[in-house]
């Protein structure tokens, strides 16, 4: 289920009926035994987890995404095909992170937040923020501030 909003309502219900969901791994996948994983995430082919990153609930982590040390993502967000997250990162709840992209190390990305594919970030990332380019500029443009005499 890759719309986040709809993947957490999925999860919310199947734990209320059937305990926690279950965690899909590919078996090419590369996970280091420091990674603390919530319950309901999808790791496909080739991800590769290092060392103390923690997965939230329900992620995606798509094929060959390289996730490194001590990166955190929160519950139901999506990390799409050959994105790469440099150390120290921290992603937000239901966030999405496109194809290709590239997030620098210590980069705080906020909740809600879509990146579009082959971005390149390299500054904090806030709430709610639609970024795409390289380097990653936000598309809300926001109305100039009228002059008011006093």
């Amino acid at each position: 289920m890759g719309h986040n909003g709809i993947r957490e309502k999925i999860h919310t219900n199947l734990s209320q009926y059937l305990g926690n969901p279950i965690n899909a791994i590919h078996p090419s996948a590369v996970i280091s035994s420091s990674v603390k994983m919530g319950d309901g995430i999808m790791i496909a082919a080739n991800a590769t987890l290092n060392p103390l990153v923690e997965i939230g609930r329900g992620v995606i982590c798509n094929t060959s995404t390289s996730i490194d040390h001590e990166c955190i993502i929160g519950d139901f967000t999506h990390i799409a095909p050959g994105a790469v997250l440099c150390g120290n990162v921290k992603v937000g709840r239901n966030t999405f992170i496109g194809a290709n992209s590239v997030i620098r190390q210590g980069i705080i990305i906020g909740d809600n937040v879509t990146i579009g594919a082959g971005t390149v970030v390299v500054k904090d990332i806030p709430d709610g923020a639609t970024v795409v380019g390289n380097p990653a500029k936000n598309l809300v443009k926001r109305p100039a501030r009228k002059l008011v005499a006093a």
